[in-house]
């Protein structure tokens, strides 16, 4: 339960806040070049990691290591964007950007108050929600996972970003009621959890989907993002003895997080459950990390912590490394 709540909480926001933050800095980027420089830049540092992971790492590196930890297929495909499809949209908004708005694009916006934050989610969430009702939201499109779940917060979030760049809407956001903010955001979760844990079992689908559209990928996606910048600004916003090692190493360490150092923390962990006796496999089915689950429920949880610790220990330095390989620093 612990873990649905946070997976739920998770994907209301944390991808559509990445594309906030991503448009945030394109202005200043493209101002400082022409056309041609900027989409370079852009293919440099984004496009090129694409291309090897979608081509390369992904389908045989990733693929190679499944194969070796867990007896898998091997390839898996010819191709396997990975989390890279991330960098493949900000590509494509970033070539919408270039044509669409140019050097020095300033339109005058002023910041929403709350109540307009609120007002653009729930627009949002409605606009996802009625979009679910006729579409997988799980569906896999555009080289985007859960695109049509996921998928309508990410423009409106970009571009939305590049406008409070323009128009100073983090000091602005600076200024706003953190009670408020947060209220909004727990408060938020709480009736999430209660609608979506079964408040609304017995309510007709569209309702269903209408809900999950507005509760959870608007009303809480908003909420949450101002909680969670906020929270940054007031206690984060600083610099550690360790901020030049987490920051040359970030882009890198998403990159290559499924690829390797998540995936031996999943062995690690898979040995421990089967030196414990504490998996199991579906029935009638040829055993795999495809058809094994723990049987004990109660190791679910410190699994998770486990595997996530394992993962953060070795993704961190193996990230610096490779951004330490002369030349890699220009595209990573």
């Amino acid at each position: 339960t612990i873990l649905s709540i946070f997976i739920m909480v998770c994907s209301s926001y944390f991808m559509s806040l990445f594309f906030f933050y991503s448009g945030f800095f394109v202005p200043k980027s493209y101002d400082k070049k022409d056309r041609y420089a900027f989409l370079f830049d852009r293919a440099k540092r984004l496009g090129i990691p694409f291309v090897v992971y979608t081509f390369f790492v992904g389908p045989y590196v990733q693929s190679g290591f499944m194969t070796l930890f867990f007896q898998t297929s091997f390839p898996q495909g010819l191709y396997n964007t990975g989390p890279t499809w991330f960098l493949n949209q900000l590509m494509f908004f970033s070539i919408i950007y270039a044509f669409a708005c140019g050097k020095n694009w300033s339109p005058k916006i002023a910041c929403p108050t709350l109540m307009g934050f609120f007002l653009i989610g729930s627009a949002i969430g409605l606009l996802t929600g009625i979009i679910i009702l006729f579409t997988p939201s799980e569906d896999y499109f555009f080289a985007v996972p859960g695109f049509w779940g996921d998928y309508p917060s990410y423009p409106f979030y970009f571009f939305g970003g590049a406008l409070a760049q323009r128009n100073d809407w983090m000091e602005k956001i600076k200024e706003k009621s953190r009670a408020v903010i947060y209220a909004w955001a727990t408060s938020s979760i709480v009736i999430a959890v209660i609608c979506m844990g079964g408040g609304v079992k017995d309510a007709p689908f569209a309702l269903k989907m209408i809900l999950q559209g507005v509760l959870v990928k608007g009303i809480m996606g908003m909420g949450v993002s101002l909680a969670v910048s906020v929270f940054f600004m007031d206690y984060v916003n600083k610099k550690y003895y360790c901020t030049s090692f987490f920051s040359k190493a970030m882009y890198t360490a998403y990159i290559i997080q499924y690829a390797f150092p998540m995936l031996v923390s999943l062995k690690f962990f898979l040995l421990i459950l089967q030196a414990t006796g504490n998996i199991a496999y579906d029935e009638g089915s040829t055993p795999s990390i495809y058809t094994a689950y723990i049987e004990n429920d109660n190791l679910i949880f410190p699994g998770w912590l486990f595997v996530s610790a394992i993962t953060l220990v070795i993704v961190w330095p193996m990230a610096y490394i490779i951004r330490s390989i002369p030349g890699f620093s220009q595209i990573l």
